[in-house]
């Protein structure tokens, strides 16, 4: 069986107001994402147990 997939390539231009959204998204992003690095290999060095993404959200958001 033949299969084809097409692809589509799509420009996205923002007004200003939505550039700056954007980038204040994306660093918030990555520092929520640093931070649940940092914190995952900390409790694994002081428990040895994995820090899974749900317990770090309820934390975060507590």
């Amino acid at each position: 069986m033949l299969v084809l997939k097409k692809a589509y390539k799509t420009e996205v231009h923002f007004t200003t107001s939505q550039q700056q959204k954007a980038i204040q998204t994306i660093g918030v992003c990555r520092y929520v994402y640093n931070l649940y690095l940092e914190t995952a290999q900390n409790h694994y060095k002081e428990t040895n147990k994995h820090l899974s993404g749900f317990d770090f959200s309820k934390w975060l958001n507590n």
